[in-house]
């Protein structure tokens, strides 16, 4: 296998441990879904508040005879598998556990935290209010992967395509997450840089920072309704990020 994988062989090595986890709380046996041939496989887990766009980003990456699906209702999480292709012609197959982000409170998420290859953590621009809780996502996160290195961490700020409702300018953002976590605005509406998490979460993964995806047909179409629109909402987005944005927090959210 090439160098750009050469940390891949480590990317397994709690599955004994979340084996037993899901045999004791009963969660998906995501072992004996029917699975896609891959060279490479680690679990993703997506969390954040609700209602920032987290499940309608997973639901961008399923195409006809692109995944499989497991779901426990009684835990509030969803399990998909999505499939990436690289230019180097290898298949990254992620797991993405997709939170029902009302588990901050709890102590369930541990349960399906413990053995995760890396975290994406949703927040929606505008709001001020999901966006402080990303600190705290992180917390959680890092807690149940205690003996984890640099556990990758990809922050995605939702939503960016409502420019005039934006309360949370990107450099802001940078600078309140730890240094080695990663952050990408993104609009699952318009499928502005939908695929870029996953990127950067499989660079970190498998320790690959040249690594490119092959272009992912199977990404549904955006809801902007013709190819016009989507070229003018992103002229616009890259404009809008230029603009400055007021920082002062508002008396109430």
């Amino acid at each position: 296998m090439e160098n750009d994988f050469s940390n891949a062989s480590g990317v397994n090595k709690q599955q004994a441990e979340i084996d037993e986890i899901r045999r004791i709380e009963n969660l998906p046996d995501l072992c004996q879904a029917q699975l896609q041939p891959h060279d490479y496989r680690a679990k993703i887990v997506i969390i954040g508040d609700g209602g920032v766009g987290k499940t309608s980003f997973v639901k961008r990456f399923i195409g006809d005879g692109d995944f499989s699906r497991a779901y426990k209702a009684t835990i509030g999480v969803e399990t998909n598998f999505l499939y990436f292709q690289t230019t180097t012609g290898h298949t990254i197959l992620f797991e993405v556990w997709d939170t029902a982000g009302q588990e901050i409170n709890s102590g369930l998420s541990d349960i399906y935290y413990i053995g995760a290859d890396g975290f994406i953590v949703f927040f929606d621009v505008t709001s001020r209010i999901t966006h402080k809780s990303v600190k705290t996502w992180i917390c959680k996160a890092e807690g149940a992967n205690q003996g984890k290195q640099n556990l990758p961490i990809v922050v995605v700020g939702n939503k960016v395509d409502l420019m005039r409702e934006r309360k949370v300018k990107a450099d802001n953002v940078r600078k309140s997450i730890p240094r080695a976590a990663d952050y990408t605005d993104m609009s699952v509406a318009i499928n502005y840089n939908v695929e870029k998490a996953f990127l950067i979460m499989a660079r970190r993964v498998f320790n690959a920072p040249n690594l490119q995806f092959v272009a992912n047909t199977y990404i549904q179409p955006s809801e902007i309704k013709t190819a016009k629109q989507d070229a003018e909402m992103l002229a616009a987005l890259e404009k809008a990020q230029k603009a400055d944005i007021l920082d002062e927090e508002p008396r109430e959210e």
